[in-house]
């Protein structure tokens, strides 16, 4: 599964992800403008999340970086694996 390519994802996380749409529209508009449209239902979007969590748990987070990796990084990391800077 990669992260930013939608098309590897489990079918089951998409239709998940796509039946709770509207929510994260709606938060996402939160966030953006003020006043916010709607109120915010914590206990909804609490309950979104953790059905999310269950789909993503048997899956292995294998590696992550918050910067760009350069292609001679990426072919560091995947022949010697992560280390420390």
């Amino acid at each position: 599964m990669v992260l930013n390519d939608e098309s590897t994802w489990p079918p089951a996380l998409r239709d998940k992800i796509a039946e709770h749409q509207a929510v994260f529209l709606d938060h996402e508009l939160r966030c953006t403008r003020h006043p916010p449209p709607t109120p915010f239902n914590g206990r909804r979007w609490d309950g979104i999340i953790f059905e999310l969590s269950d789909f993503v748990e048997p899956y292995t987070l294998h590696g992550y970086h918050c910067t760009r990796l350069t292609d001679g990084e990426i072919a560091d990391i995947k022949s010697e694996g992560m280390g420390l800077p």
